[in-house]
């Protein structure tokens, strides 16, 4: 049976994101209704509901040559192929995603695409598979799958355009504010100061919203990845080694190109990796998970993709 700590954490998780993008598109709707009434607000509301179905987003190769990513072969990482089908299948894809390399030195991964019609991608940079285990890839491989598995691509995608249709519908509103209120002047007539406070903060509150929404998928994959790996430790050791590679790199730089202060994490689309650790530690102790967990497989084994 599930962690109940991990099934609370998960439902908070899957509840915030739901409230978020309800706020973003409630946002979109009170813009649309300053800038044309009730039956403008009415029109965005409906094409909120098309604009889901329809869903533009950016097509995976064009994301893959932006980054000039190649494809990762099997028998180029064959272990890793091994752990990919194992969580896969743990998570009920109907399609393996396909893998693909980064050529770049920093420890980082990304997923673009769906499940629907084989779409779905993990890129993996060189410098994580050279800084990482096959344990603790493996952790974030895990938290990959999460996303395709819970379709956050596909509702990021969804969040960014309605917070770039926010911006949009704000901006044009206040062009027309700024045209019209010689008018309003002279007429004598009043202007609402919450409508006006709304449409010059409306871009900025859809951007936040997107960013804390990121931040809730970020966290309902972890839950998830610990769920398919039987332990949180594999994921867990991965953000840990990342932190610690990113500390070690500022002190690396030249004082002045290092921040004094570290950004706040609301600006932030991932959550404080200290948060995340502690979270993910949470639920394990003291309690039985199902199945033998997939790390077992995995102990200490020490990737060797330096030939990539």
């Amino acid at each position: 049976m599930m962690l109940p700590r991990l099934r609370q954490y998960r439902l908070m998780a899957n509840l915030q994101s739901m409230l978020l993008v309800l706020s973003l598109a409630g946002l979109l709707a009170m813009v649309g209704y300053l800038l044309g009434g009730t039956s403008f607000a009415l029109g965005a509301t409906i094409g909120v509901g098309l604009l889901y179905l329809v869903n533009p987003r950016v097509a995976p190769w064009l994301m893959l040559k932006s980054f000039r990513a190649r494809p990762l072969r099997v028998e180029q990482a064959p272990r890793l192929y091994q752990a990919l089908d194992t969580l896969a299948a743990r998570a009920g894809l109907a399609h393996r995603p396909r893998l693909y390399l980064l050529p770049h030195a920093a420890p980082s991964a990304f997923t673009t695409g769906t499940e629907a019609g084989a779409q779905a991608v993990i890129a993996l940079s060189k410098g994580l598979l050279q800084t990482l285990s096959l344990r603790e890839v493996t952790g974030v491989l895990a938290h990959e799958i999460s996303h395709i598995r819970h379709q956050d691509t596909r509702i990021m995608g969804f969040a960014h355009t309605l917070a770039q249709m926010t911006g949009l519908v704000a901006v044009v509103g206040q062009l027309l504010l700024i045209i019209s209120l010689p008018f309003w002047l002279l007429a004598d007539g009043g202007v609402s100061v919450v409508g006006l406070i709304l449409l010059i903060l409306a871009p900025e509150l859809s951007v936040l919203l997107q960013l804390a929404l990121s931040r809730a998928r970020e966290y309902s994959a972890d839950m998830s990845a610990a769920e398919l790996l039987g332990s949180p430790a594999p994921l867990a050791d991965a953000l840990y080694r990342l932190e610690q590679h990113t500390r070690n790199h500022k002190r690396r730089l030249p004082w002045f190109l290092v921040p004094r202060r570290e950004p706040l994490h609301w600006l932030n689309t991932h959550p404080p990796t200290e948060e995340r650790i502690r979270r993910l530690m949470q639920t394990a102790p003291g309690h039985t998970w199902n199945g033998a967990p997939l790390e077992a497989a995995l102990l200490h084994w020490r990737s060797g993709f330096q030939d990539l």
